[in-house]
């Protein structure tokens, strides 16, 4: 073999070289970016799941009964099963399967489809039906079960956004006490 054809040979090798190491930084390169587009369109989805949904906290109003609506059917709830800023427990002789009532203010945005899951049976959101005397309140009503009572238990709402984004949020509450905080979207 000549020079001239070893030269050749040694300068294909080391430009072959060459563009699989340009290859390689440029892979490199490539999955940075896309794992940082894949983090920011996450950060992003969580942005959007804080500011476009409900965010539910126990209520700062004072109020002497809730309203309920079942149907054409009014009802006042009102007593020991009520939680507020005044009555932070429920009294751990409350018969099996009472309903008790934790009212809540929305400090987020409207929903709509809202479903709840979670730890707690039979959970159910309501509001006050618009009416003299209402306070405009919204709640949660479940049956008290002493066993579970002062547990932390999940509570999962799924939700639609008013501009149509189907979100889930979870919070969490202690039974049978004035609690209720979001954990996830923190």
């Amino acid at each position: 073999m000549n020079l001239v054809a070893f030269l050749a040979v040694l300068i294909s090798i080391l430009a072959l070289g060459n563009t699989f190491w340009r290859d390689r930084v440029m892979d490199t390169r490539v999955k940075r970016i896309e794992d940082e587009q894949k983090k920011e369109k996450e950060a992003a989805a969580l942005r959007l799941s804080k500011a476009s949904g409900p965010y539910l906290v126990p209520t700062k109003k004072l109020f002497s009964h809730v309203y309920e609506q079942e149907g054409s059917q009014f009802y006042i709830l009102s007593g020991t099963n009520v939680l507020s800023p005044h009555q932070k427990e429920i009294v751990e002789a409350t018969a099996e399967k009472m309903l008790i009532i934790l009212p809540l203010d929305n400090n987020g945005k409207d929903a709509r489809r809202i479903r709840l899951s979670g730890e707690i049976a039979d959970i159910q959101l309501k509001q006050e039906p618009e009416m003299d005397g209402a306070n405009g309140l919204i709640f949660i009503k479940y049956p008290y079960s002493p066993q579970q009572h002062g547990k932390v238990q999940k509570v999962i709402i799924s939700f639609e956004s008013m501009d149509g984004h189907d979100l889930i949020h979870t919070y969490q509450t202690r039974h049978g006490f004035f609690e209720f905080s979001r954990i996830d979207p923190k």
